[in-house]
């Protein structure tokens, strides 16, 4: 009988110290109780957005500058005074606002699916278009399929590949342009981190094999990825 009377002030004792609100035997949450479980959630994800996940980035990125350079027989870096760029700035929601690569389209229209990931892409430019189509296994970005319209059309599908710790080490892109069948790998030795678990310095290897109409060759090549991140406080 003692340890039943103990219990039920034990679960007195809880209630009241607890901030939810009872009403009909069903507890309702305060703001602050709801922003913690939202939290939580958030905490318990891979990614803290769906644009997150599909740029593999770890940690609310504001904006993220890559820049690509060629690699000397040695392995090391080649400067260059203009090297290959790609900028990525997101909005406080983690939603990518501006992906901006030499020479790509600018202004694209994005769709959504219902978690807010993104789910496909169009863009156009100057006549020539593009289309991409994004496929998710749970939060994992797994495909892109794209499709190209220009003065030298074509398509590919690329599938990523990832580490135990869900950062991208190796994609492939099969498909066709201009009528040339390829297979492009490109394989990422991550060498540097940040306290987010992004990487800042890598190292690519990328393969290429081609055909055309039987007439086949390949080439290997490595490069210098740097990466600089900045960060929403």
């Amino acid at each position: 009988m003692k340890k039943f009377v103990f219990s039920i002030l034990s679960v007195a004792l809880l209630l009241s110290c607890n901030n939810s609100v009872v009403k009909n035997g069903d507890a309702v949450k305060d703001e602050e109780e709801i922003e913690a479980d939202a939290t939580a959630q958030q905490n318990n994800s891979i990614f803290m957005a769906g644009d997150y996940a599909m740029e593999n980035l770890f940690g609310k990125v504001k904006k993220s500058v890559t820049h690509r350079y060629d690699c000397d027989e040695s392995g090391k870096k080649v400067e260059e005074d203009n090297p290959f760029e790609i900028v990525k700035i997101f909005n406080s929601d983690g939603q990518l606002v501006s992906n901006v690569i030499f020479g790509d389209f600018d202004n694209p229209k994005i769709t959504r699916d219902d978690k807010g990931r993104i789910v496909k892409i169009d863009a156009e430019s100057d006549g020539a278009e593009s289309h991409s189509v994004y496929t998710y296994e749970g939060e994992i970005l797994v495909k892109d399929s794209e499709e190209w319209i220009s003065e030298i059309s074509g398509s590919h599908d690329v599938t990523f590949q990832y580490d135990e710790k869900h950062r991208l080490i190796k994609t492939v892109s099969i498909g066709v342009s201009d009528g040339i069948q390829f297979t492009h790998t490109s394989e990422y030795e991550l060498l540097e981190f940040d306290d987010n678990g992004n990487w800042t310095k890598a190292v690519e290897s990328y393969d290429s094999f081609e055909d055309d109409n039987g007439e086949k060759c390949s080439y290997k090549c490595k490069y210098i990825l740097e990466r600089k991140l900045e960060y929403f406080k």
